[in-house]
């Protein structure tokens, strides 16, 4: 019986392990999965953020500078009928859900407060 160790030859182990060669398949391996890495990365993240918007609650401070308008403009603002906005005890908050939507409504209108 032969004592040798069974030692598999480098096509077999490439084939295997999907192994690589040469430069020009290395590179267009690892740019195809970076590509694939980033894709996947801004999908989750735009998934993240769009439930993040949905349940996110906005007070009159973290309004005016989304909307870069003056505090009091944007109590004014909240203070509106046509603005959907939720007075819980003496706060007045806004979800960026209702405010986006309101955004859509008047978009290309002048809202005068």
């Amino acid at each position: 019986m032969n004592n040798r160790r069974f030692r598999p030859s480098f096509s077999n182990i490439r084939e295997t392990y999907g192994l690589v060669t040469n430069r020009k398949e290395a590179v267009a391996k690892t740019s195809s999965t970076v590509a694939i890495g980033k894709e996947v990365k801004r999908m989750r993240n735009t998934m993240i953020n769009q439930v993040q918007d949905e349940y996110t609650v906005l007070s009159a401070r973290e309004l005016a500078s989304r909307l870069h308008i003056g505090r009091d403009k944007a109590y004014a603002l909240i203070k509106s009928k046509s603005f959907p906005s939720i007075k819980l005890g003496g706060r007045y908050i806004v979800t960026a859900k209702a405010l986006n939507e309101w955004l859509d409504q008047y978009e290309y209108k002048t809202f005068l407060v």
